[in-house]
Order: structure tokens, then C-alpha cells, then sequence
């Protein structure tokens, strides 16, 4: 019996440690003229987009999105585009090294 149980024990470890982890999404959004924005780290697609839009602001559309992006530098080398980026960030909430939200 005492078998039994550690090699179920070990197969229910291994399942645990061998899952995939849930992927976050990003989007980014492109605007009239040269405003963007980007999202990371969404739940959901859907999320992601809807983040992205709303950071934007009107007329904005969405360019792209994917799944594995959890980070503002993931985002930025898939969506990065010249002009102003918009951020929903106050200036108190910026690096003041690099201007970016933290």
C-alpha cells in the first residue's frame, strides 16, 4: 500500500511541474497621425486588445496581437512605432530614466 501511494504521489507531482504555463497576451494599437500604444500581461486577448484601444484613445485600431507577451519590452519589439506613445501612466509612475510606466 505504502508503494502504491508514493507512486501516485509522484505522478501527481510530475503532472503538476510538467503543465504549460497559461500564456498572457499583448496588442498593439495604432492611432491617427503617430499615436500608439501597447498592452502585456492580459488575461485574455480580449483584454489585452480592449487595454490596448482604450490607452490609445479614438480612432485607434488594433495591429496586432499574440499570446507569451509579459512584458512592456516584449510588447514595445513587437509594436513599437515612431511617434508618441500613449501610456494610461502618470508622469509619478514613470522611470525617470527611461520615461517608461513601470
Amino acid at each position: 500500500m505504502h508503494k502504491h501511494l508514493i507512486v501516485v504521489a509522484s505522478v501527481l507531482i510530475l503532472a503538476a511541474t510538467s503543465a504549460p504555463a497559461w500564456a498572457r497576451w499583448g496588442c498593439g494599437a495604432k492611432g491617427p497621425g503617430e499615436r500608439w500604444s501597447d498592452s502585456w500581461d492580459s488575461s485574455s486577448q480580449a483584454r489585452a486588445s480592449a487595454l490596448a484601444l482604450k490607452t490609445c484613445g479614438k480612432g485607434c485600431r488594433i495591429i496586432g496581437c499574440r499570446a507569451d507577451v509579459n512584458t512592456a519590452d516584449e510588447a514595445d519589439a513587437l509594436w513599437r512605432q515612431a511617434g508618441d506613445r500613449v501610456t494610461n501612466c502618470t508622469a509619478n509612475d514613470r522611470d525617470p530614466a527611461t520615461g517608461r510606466c513601470r
